[in-house]
């Protein structure tokens, strides 16, 4: 299992809109693909400004199937509220325990 950890800069008057938008089109899509396992949308704290988007994926294979060319569709619906990544880490779930995406899937022997 791998998690996609995205970050964006979003002004705070402006989050409500762009997470109304970005859940409609971006999870929207991710829900049809092969491998899509679950999404957690964050807001730090101490960051208000920066929304975090956490993906988790069954593998890194099933994740990279997703062309350049799909992605540039989806931002492009994404409209005035496409923002640039401003940060981006790939995880590898190496243990999970509790009720999150990746505890879940671990515990239903499905995981890595």
């Amino acid at each position: 299992m791998v998690i996609e950890e995205l970050h964006f800069i979003v002004a705070v008057t402006d989050q409500s809109e762009f997470l109304r938008v970005e859940h409609e089109v971006w999870t929207g899509f991710l829900q049809t693909c092969e491998g899509f396992v679950a999404k957690e949308t964050w807001i730090p704290e101490d960051e208000p400004e920066r929304v975090v988007v956490m993906i988790w994926w069954n593998s890194m294979e099933q994740w990279k199937k997703i062309t350049a060319e799909q992605c540039g569709e989806v931002d492009v619906r994404m409209g005035e509220w496409l923002r640039p990544v401003a940060h981006f880490r790939a995880h590898n779930v190496v243990r999970a325990v509790g009720p999150s995406p990746a505890a879940v899937i671990f515990a239903s022997g499905r995981g890595c």
